[in-house]
């Protein structure tokens, strides 16, 4: 009787103990959860972007084109001239690997063509990149890329549509980035004239192309089905306007004065967002500090500007500068974890919220996309960037259609836009070639 009145104690003793152990286990799980998410929520951790590679986890990022030494510039070659493209990037992995390049022609359509790379490149087609250098005194550690051409061993020699290709030696069928570029002739001359447009619905909310071409070098004996013309603002292709006809010629003129297909939406002028300098901030941000070893910039609310009245404000048109105020741009310059925010009562249904921009593309992604917070009722997100000054917007992007910036930052036909007009001519010898291009904007 006396044992069996120990065991039964013993046994209380030790479902006491167990259930004190729950108990504290659960308590513990819970204060890690809600401490965790405190966390999350006040200081995000660092995203950065994975290269869809099967070459594993190489993160290029900050991947820029642009004439040598003019970072602000389009990638565009006069054909034969010395001008020289430069191709800069980062690999977040670190270390050092082999990377080439290769130049790839293409059609007005951006479709590769049927050239062998032998009728369009003088030398070899495809050269490794040499120039690498790691970063130092950044809390992100990367690896800073960089080429130039055409060089001595790479001439290019017919003029069209080109992509730059990067790829691993060691896999050279996947592509880790692309980036575009145009090489032309001035074989034709444009008059051009850039108003607000003709309809009077859209006159104070679009822009309007009009145009003369006319040859001075080349002939053109069928210009009604050999050429094609194609409209962009600020250097952006995926709103691009393609496949204008002329309305009728003038002499040896091509007269293209459309009321309607000529025509873009003057959106608004560009937001801003600058990180030269990590000691201050601009007026739109409320703070940049450094949390667990990872910068972070916090963008006050924005709200939507879908029927503001038009407000002079200067601004890159939608470009971006890799840029540091104390050091040296490309190899000291800090990866920043930036947080978006924008105001809206209500979520868009079936469609997506997302920063555009030069920088950040101009299609939502899952690098670029905002999230909806119903508490909140503000869109929210953060996105890597390295230090510098950029120019964005947000947009909406339903299903695969092209993203939609106008409803949310409005559109004006004031507001200050570049526009480029490249004229493609289909050459008997089976390419496109480019027989002018022109530069121009609504305040010339």
């Amino acid at each position: 009787m006396h044992n069996f009145k120990l065991l039964q104690l013993i046994n209380t003793s030790l479902l006491i103990l167990l259930l004190s152990l729950v108990c504290s286990c659960r308590s513990t799980e819970n204060m890690t959860e809600n401490t965790t998410e405190n966390t999350k929520e006040a200081y995000p951790k660092s995203q950065s972007i994975e290269v869809n590679s099967t070459y594993p986890s190489r993160k290029l990022m900050s991947v820029q084109l642009y004439p040598l030494e003019n970072p602000l510039a389009p990638p565009y070659l006069e054909l034969g001239s010395n001008q020289q493209l430069e191709l800069r990037f980062d690999d977040l992995q670190g270390g050092y690997e082999n990377y080439a390049f290769r130049l790839v022609h293409c059609d007005a359509q951006w479709i590769k063509s049927d050239l062998p790379s032998n009728n369009y490149i003088q030398g070899f087609p495809d050269m490794t990149i040499e120039n690498a250098e790691q970063s130092f005194n950044t809390f992100i550690s990367y690896t800073h890329y960089w080429t130039s051409f055409p060089n001595d061993m790479m001439e290019i020699l017919l003029s069209g549509n080109y992509k730059i290709e990067v790829f691993h030696l060691d896999d050279e069928e996947t592509i880790l980035c692309e980036e575009r570029f145009v090489v032309y002739e001035q074989l034709v001359r444009f008059a051009p004239q850039v108003k607000d447009a003709t309809i009077i619905a859209d006159k104070r909310y679009r822009q309007e192309i009009d145009f003369e071409l006319f040859p001075f070098s080349y002939d053109m004996p069928r210009p009604y089905e050999d050429l094609d013309i194609v409209i962009l603002q600020n250097h952006r292709w995926d709103n691009a306007i393609r496949d204008l006809p002329p309305i009728y010629m003038k002499g040896d003129r091509l007269v293209y004065d459309h009321d309607e297909e000529n025509n873009f939406d003057g959106l608004n002028e560009y937001r801003f967002l600058d990180m030269k300098d990590l000691r201050y901030w601009s007026i739109n941000m409320r703070g940049i500090t450094e949390i667990d070893g990872d910068w972070h910039g916090y963008m006050l609310l924005e709200e939507p500007r879908s029927y503001d009245v038009y407000r002079t404000l200067p601004d890159l048109n939608g470009n971006y500068l890799i840029k540091n105020d104390l050091f040296d741009h490309n190899l000291e310059s800090q990866y920043i974890t930036t947080h978006f925010r924008l105001k809206m009562e209500y979520p868009f249904s079936g469609a997506r919220i997302c920063v555009v921009g030069k920088a950040f593309g101009y299609e939502c992604t899952d690098e670029n996309s905002l999230t909806f917070n119903a508490l909140k009722k503000e869109y929210e997100g953060s996105i890597l960037v390295k230090q510098g000054y950029y120019n964005y917007m947000y947009g909406i992007q339903r299903d695969n259609e092209t993203t939609d910036i106008r409803s949310l930052e409005g559109s004006h036909f004031e507001t200050s836009n570049e526009y480029t007009i490249i004229a493609y001519y289909a050459d008997p010898n089976g390419y496109d070639r480019v027989i002018g291009i022109l530069f121009t904007d609504n305040n010339r």
